[in-house]
């Protein structure tokens, strides 16, 4: 990816023609799984990188998962589904800091987290996705520091999923 191996003075105006064009894509409800989707890949190649930016990208990612319309949040999980996936890696020749996948989870982990808690019920179930699409490749001792954090989310949405169910 370009933006992944993009230099210092070539990255911030390349990702600002990126979020110009990209952005508004990720809040039009007929184009928004492309457009989040497009924007998971621009988040990913400067993340991986351990940039500054890439945490300011993935905010805005974020963020949609609280969107209203349901098509945007779900666009949402599909941006954080390619940010967590495994293309765009040294694999393919890809910058990529050791231990980003872990950094990424620990600071997500407790945003999520406390989103989960806070969001409406119609919402939680975006934030659980986008919860688990980061889980899914981080190492498993990584996981087991994190338990603290991660049983409360897992029963409380247990606990949503058996009363919506049998109410």
């Amino acid at each position: 990816s370009v933006v992944n191996k993009a230099g210092g003075e070539e990255l911030p105006p390349l990702l600002a023609r990126a979020q110009h064009t990209i952005l508004p894509f990720t809040t039009d409800p007929a184009r928004c799984l492309a457009g989040c989707r497009m924007y998971g890949w621009f988040t990913k190649a400067v993340l991986i990188r351990g940039l500054k930016e890439g945490e300011e990208l993935l905010e805005n990612l974020f963020n949609l998962l609280a969107h209203e319309n349901a098509a945007v949040g779900e666009g949402a999980v599909a941006g954080f589904e390619v940010v967590c996936g495994r293309a765009l890696s040294r694999a393919e020749r890809a910058l990529e800091k050791p231990l980003w996948r872990q950094k990424l989870f620990v600071k997500e982990l407790a945003r999520m987290s406390r989103a989960y808690r806070e969001v409406a019920s119609g919402l939680k179930g975006r934030y659980l996705a986008a919860l688990a699409l980061i889980m899914h490749d981080t190492p498993p001792d990584a996981l087991a520091l994190q338990l603290p954090l991660i049983i409360p989310v897992l029963v409380q949405a247990v606990n949503t999923h058996t009363h919506t169910h049998t109410g």
